[in-house]
């Protein structure tokens, strides 16, 4: 089964991203929970294309998707919740010790924990990291519900020093191999590893052999807010090789349209359309890139999806 994510959980940059539109900060709040209602209908309608072996799925926060959660249940939409407090350096349970029981409130099909995690970094910080992501997934083992762990890694002052923007290609790879690795010695068995995409084919399958090695489920390949070229890039590395079984997109899909109908381009029927199919074509995306390669085409090939891709995104814009 491949799953497609619609995100849709940002907290406190949303509040940021809104208040730096010009939304008053008295209607931040409504205005975020509107525009996370919006994303439901867009999921709706975007579902009905999806093919049977797809399954869309909305991470959606509490906070501001408290509306959105319950009618995204009416329409058979399964959700994902985070457990994390929203914009810390550390990942701590935004419910504190209360996280089981708005858990069970929230009642999601799955959960998902972000985590800041570099090997090289603060080694006493990373130990408490894991001690509560030990705990949230021993919770959600025994409860019986689905675990997303979402992993970022952070360049330290020293490697932001050393390599700059070449970071992305250099070292976070390797460095996402071993903080896998790390988090797995813990005992970190999540259903899903939730990972930043690469440019280059090979660190791909390096980091979704990790991955897949510890996960019961497999990898998903994150957006990180980046323009759309560039997700659809990584979409498209990820679906070409063995260990990745999905994407979970969020800014890259709904921001430009939500910003318009902030500043009231725009209507909310055209909202939903406008990120049903941003949606639609990123997944037709990996649905094309994962066909090629399970019929055998020849790498040659494989490495011109890219360029295809974009073109198929462009012209449907």
């Amino acid at each position: 089964m491949t799953t497609f994510i619609l995100a849709v959980d940002h907290r406190n940059s949303l509040r940021k991203w809104l208040g730096s539109l010009g939304v008053p900060a008295a209607e931040i709040d409504p205005t975020a929970k509107h525009l996370k209602r919006l994303c439901v209908s867009a999921l709706q309608r975007a579902a009905a294309e999806l093919e049977t072996n797809e399954r869309p799925m909305l991470l959606l926060d509490e906070e501001y998707g408290v509306d959105a959660i319950p009618a995204a249940k009416q329409h058979a939409l399964p959700v994902v919740i985070p457990a994390e407090r929203s914009g810390q350096a550390e990942f701590q349970f935004e419910h504190g010790e209360g996280f089981r029981q708005a858990i069970e409130l929230a009642d999601p099909d799955a959960v998902k924990a972000l985590v800041r995690y570099n090997v090289a970094g603060d080694a006493e910080l990373n130990s408490r990291q894991r001690e509560r992501l030990i705990q949230l997934q021993r919770y959600l083992h025994d409860s019986g519900r689905t675990f997303m762990l979402e992993v970022l890694v952070p360049p330290t002052a020293e490697q932001a020093a050393a390599h700059g923007e070449r970071f992305d290609e250099d070292l976070r790879p390797e460095l996402t191999v071993t903080a896998i690795d790390e988090l797995a010695a813990a005992g970190m068995r999540p259903d899903w590893w939730k990972l930043e995409g690469n440019n280059d084919r090979a660190a791909a399958a390096s980091v979704a052999a990790a991955g897949s090695a510890t996960a019961e489920l497999g990898c998903l390949v994150l957006g990180r807010g980046q323009d759309r070229d560039s997700v659809v890039h990584w979409v498209q590395v990820a679906a070409s090789v063995d260990g990745f079984v999905g994407f979970a997109v969020g800014r890259t899909l709904w921001m430009d349209a939500l910003a318009a109908l902030v500043r009231k381009e725009i209507d909310d029927d055209a909202v939903v359309d406008r990120i049903a199919t941003a949606y639609l074509d990123i997944a037709t995306t990996y649905r094309q890139t994962a066909a090629v390669v399970v019929a055998g085409t020849r790498t040659p090939e494989r490495d011109q999806i890219g360029q295809q891709s974009k073109h198929i995104w462009r012209s449907r814009q």
